[in-house]
């Protein structure tokens, strides 16, 4: 990827904190707030630290008169956290790891920001020129090269229906969630190759986008969602729908073309 494409910043919660309250973002946010659980004292003492962090990186300045000026940059690339009322959320395991990796994306006056948390303390920002980058930058977390479709065919099923089968596969194995599948009316060839791709998968990735929607209880709305199953002899799609109150998934066996085309559609949802 052309490094003018992006620009990364590497800040403390604290400091990121510590902007976010200069400029007064609403109080319904999409970014996690770190302090939530902290007491006043406390908050106080790190909002303190993030400040005097932010001057020893020459980040924060003090002007002629006393007050002092913040990089107009970071000011924006931290700001769109805040302000974004969209997020794209997007969680990748690999075979090796015992925890998945954890990217979010932020939109806000056009301008589009991956948070990436790399460790305890440090949060990695990165600014992404355009819609085309963040395709591009999404496709490259998840390993998208010439990978095959695994074999031919879609299957659609209620969402609830389908949400027993990873617990029938977690709990009974890949015979019943298969034949689940079979009963839920799936090929039994695409039943079997589907779970066992499941059962064994090289990556999985969970892509959602979110937008703050103050009359729903838990404050966000889905707007869209796909998962990416890479098993050993391809790619598997497992796409949401929604469509007059009920929500369907359809299960895509498909190559790594198809997959980049199905993450347009969602990166889409992040910037209508």
């Amino acid at each position: 990827m052309n490094t003018d494409d992006t620009f990364g910043l590497a800040l403390q919660s604290s400091q990121v904190e510590w902007i976010l309250a200069q400029l007064d973002p609403p109080s319904q946010r999409l970014y996690p707030n770190p302090f939530g659980n902290l007491s006043p004292e406390q908050i106080g003492r790190a909002l303190t630290k993030g400040r005097l962090a932010l001057g020893d990186q020459g980040l924060l300045k003090e002007d002629a008169s006393g007050g002092l000026v913040l990089d107009v940059t970071v000011a924006g690339i931290v700001g769109a956290l805040g302000f974004a009322d969209r997020m794209l959320h997007l969680s990748l395991f690999r075979a090796s790891e015992t925890e998945p990796v954890i990217w979010r994306y932020f939109h806000a006056e056009g301008l589009l920001v991956e948070q990436q948390s790399d460790g305890a303390e440090t949060i990695g920002l990165t600014a992404l020129r355009d819609i085309g980058v963040l395709r591009e930058r999404i496709c490259a977390h998840l390993g998208l090269g010439n990978q095959s479709a695994p074999t031919s065919g879609r299957y659609r099923c209620a969402a609830a229906d389908y949400a027993d089968v990873p617990y029938i596969l977690a709990g009974d194995g890949e015979s019943e969630a298969a034949a689940r599948l079979v009963e839920l009316g799936a090929d039994t060839r695409f039943a079997r190759d589907l779970i066992c791709a499941m059962a064994s998968p090289l990556g999985q990735a969970t892509l959602q986008v979110v937008a703050l929607d103050a009359q729903r209880e838990e404050g966000v709305r889905l707007l869209d969602k796909i998962v990416v199953v890479e098993g050993i002899y391809g790619l598997w799609a497992i796409v949401s729908h929604s469509r007059e109150g009920t929500e369907e998934v359809e299960i895509v066996p498909c190559d790594a073309n198809e997959t980049r085309d199905l993450i347009s559609n969602v990166v889409h949802q992040l910037v209508p």
